[in-house]
């Protein structure tokens, strides 16, 4: 349904820090974190894209049909692709970050709406869920290495346990070493 856009692309390029500030402010109750189904091989790519994908085995030549990852502009046409399915839903109740789909919502009513909405532009657009990685109307989710909640957002342990696993430093080497300059 979508080629691979070829040409100089517009997609969110805000930082995390923005999504969670917003989602601070937004103070919602309810979240759901949704991951896309193999992500790039959703997109096919257009006949004049697919040379560029070729490679050899056993001395025959081989093309992608879909996109892969790998490529130069995957990431922005994936990011640019969800961007555009859920454009009217975007920082207000929904957050795209590459696979990662981030959906909140005050109360279960509306977010009930909020998931009726998004499934209704999957479906539009052919897209697919990883359901065994998604986590529907929950009080708190993991979101790129954060936990959200009602309370806010926290770093998630997985970024602070290799800080506090550190050896203690010994030496200048050691400090130069943990600040990344040795």
């Amino acid at each position: 349904m979508y080629g691979l856009l070829t040409k100089s692309l517009n997609p969110f390029s805000g930082h995390l820090e923005d999504i969670f500030d917003i989602v601070s402010d937004k103070n919602p109750c309810l979240f759901t974190n949704i991951n896309m189904k193999h992500a790039y091989f959703q997109v096919f790519l257009d006949e004049e894209s697919r040379p560029k994908t070729a490679f050899t085995v056993n001395g025959r030549q081989y093309e992608y049909c879909r996109m892969t990852m790998g490529l130069c502009n995957s990431a922005q046409t994936w990011q640019h692709l969800l961007t555009k399915v859920l454009s009217d839903m975007l920082f207000k109740c929904a957050f795209v970050y590459l696979d990662d789909i981030l959906l909140l919502s005050c109360d279960f009513p509306e977010h009930y709406k909020h998931l009726e909405m998004l499934f209704h532009k999957f479906s539009e657009a052919n897209l697919r869920m990883s359901g065994k990685k998604c986590s529907f109307a929950k009080d708190e989710v993991k979101y790129i290495g954060h936990i959200l909640s009602k309370h806010g957002v926290q770093i998630g342990p997985s970024r602070t346990d290799v800080i506090s696993s550190w050896p203690r430093p010994k030496s200048a080497k050691h400090i130069r070493s943990f600040f990344g300059y040795g």
